[in-house]
């Protein structure tokens, strides 16, 4: 849910920053949307890389319920 809410923070800054938007302090939001963006692409990356880490850690419980759901459907099959 934290990524989520980070991407549409940045996307906010970006937009508060675009100068076509004819906002006066359209310029005042450059910085704040560049260092959010960047400070916001590294914990997408930090979280992505947790995620990848906890389903790592359960890849046998994953490949146990594969096969149990594979053997059950040859069962239903025949």
């Amino acid at each position: 849910m934290a990524g989520v809410l980070t991407i549409i923070l940045i996307v906010a800054f970006g937009g508060a920053s675009d100068p076509a938007t004819e906002i006066q302090s359209s310029a005042d939001w450059v910085s704040i949307h560049f260092m959010l963006s960047i400070l916001g692409s590294m914990f997408l990356v930090f979280s992505f890389l947790q995620q990848v880490g906890k389903i790592g850690a359960h890849y046998e419980v994953i490949q146990d319920i594969v096969a149990a759901t594979e053997k059950r459907k040859a069962e239903l099959g025949s």
